[in-house]
């Protein structure tokens, strides 16, 4: 009788969840370093057009 764990599906689902979910996982935190730093940029040119314009009245 075969172990459940050493079969070649299940040691090809482990496979695929152990690449997978790390990938996954840095995916996700780049994608929200990114989206901060992209916000912090467009609120900073935000506020330099603003203080542009109140120096030109």
């Amino acid at each position: 009788m075969m172990n459940k764990l050493n079969t070649v599906g299940s040691r090809f689902i482990l496979l695929f969840c152990a690449i997978t979910i790390p990938l996954l996982l840095i995916l996700f935190l780049v994608g929200s370093y990114s989206k901060s730093v992209v916000l912090t940029q467009v609120a900073n040119s935000y506020q330099n057009l603003v203080k542009l314009k109140f120096r030109s009245l």
